[in-house]
């Protein structure tokens, strides 16, 4: 047995690892047969629903990966979250968010943090999309907000002891949450959603925003909407300091 989180994200690392290699040899070879067989005929359709399945695999295996990633990897770049936020948004307005309003309020003169861009733009990406798909049935306002410590209420920051800190808030006007919901909303594979989504979203914003000494808390109200707030330590040295 795993004797501590250390060891269980090493074990879960390496299973993860293996399984994406096999992903990777099966969805070779289906995409392989695939192009030789006709997409109107029995196997070639058999072949498909196998290529998906695994690509729905890889998938999962690429979000544990996230989940389980060595905490101290690249965690000491200097990243303009403002950057990140505006990066994010303007991707996301590309995608499927045609029936939701993107609205932005960011402060840029102390943006500063110290981590990882990857992993920080992952979080974003699961934000966004997350709000997005509370709003997907009948549209609605996402909105963003990046300020630091003065701009936000510590209310809604309670226990977060870091003195100088960024805080970010994306907030939907979507379905909203139950509290018994918003009490396992981080937790991994937890999902309300319908299909074939797979629910390690959250629960990966809950990894990233710890691994860079950060917070995060969600306000929810059933048909009122869901906020999510996240603190993050702000720096003051620049890129070369």
């Amino acid at each position: 047995m795993p004797r501590n989180k250390a060891e269980t994200e090493k074990i879960v690392g390496g299973v993860a690892h293996n399984f994406g290699n096999l992903f990777t040899i099966i969805l070779g070879h289906a995409e392989l047969a695939v192009d030789n067989l006709s997409q109107e005929g029995l196997h070639g359709h058999n072949l498909e629903e196998i290529r998906k399945a695994v690509l729905r695999g890889r998938d999962v295996i690429r979000q544990l990966r996230s989940y389980v990633r060595p905490a101290n990897e690249h965690l000491h770049e200097v990243c303009h979250l403002a950057q990140l936020v505006r990066e994010t948004g303007e991707v996301m307005r590309t995608v499927s968010l045609l029936s939701v309003e993107i609205s932005s309020h960011v402060d840029e003169t102390s943006d500063l943090v110290r981590g990882d861009a990857t992993q920080l733009r992952e979080m974003l990406t699961n934000l966004y999309i997350n709000a997005a798909e509370a709003m997907e049935e009948r549209g609605g306002e996402l909105r963003v907000e990046l300020g630091n410590e003065t701009h936000f209420s510590r209310n809604l920051l309670k226990g977060y002891r870091q003195k100088k800190y960024l805080a970010l808030r994306i907030s939907d006007t979507g379905c909203g949450m139950s509290k018994e919901t918003q009490k396992m909303v981080f937790d991994p594979f937890f999902t309300t959603k319908r299909g074939e989504r797979i629910g390690m979203g959250l629960a990966i914003v809950r990894a990233v925003v710890e691994r860079h000494s950060g917070t995060v808390c969600v306000r929810s109200k059933l048909g009122k909407g869901t906020s999510f707030t996240i603190a993050l330590p702000r720096i003051t040295t620049g890129p070369n300091g």
